[in-house]
């Protein structure tokens, strides 16, 4: 079934989470692109992210080049069904630039 998680319960989770390195999170319909940016901000050992079905747009993936330097264990980026990302985007070439796997589906 789809996961009923809101921003807020997902911020709390990973504002909780400092020590995170792995997270696969799928059809999540209430989540915002304010879930998706909270993950870079609070999960420094974050090393693998797979997020299938989601409402992230592609300021998710702007967050997470923004703070990739802050993420030094981040190696891989898989996401499914994200309409919205031009697979051209400066987010996308950052993060790539940086050694992250970006797989979009």
């Amino acid at each position: 079934g789809r996961c009923q998680i809101s921003d807020c319960s997902f911020t709390e989770l990973v504002r909780n989470s400092p020590r995170l390195r792995k997270f696969d999170i799928v059809h999540c319909p209430r989540l915002t692109d304010q879930s998706g940016s909270s993950l870079p901000l609070h999960c420094p050992s974050l090393s693998s992210l797979r997020a299938y079905k989601l409402n992230w747009t592609a300021q998710t993936l702007d967050s997470f080049a923004d703070h990739v330097e802050s993420l030094p264990h981040l190696f891989e980026i898989q996401l499914e069904t994200f309409p919205t990302l031009d697979k051209s985007s400066s987010a996308l070439q950052r993060l790539q630039d940086a050694g992250v796997l970006v797989t979009v589906c």
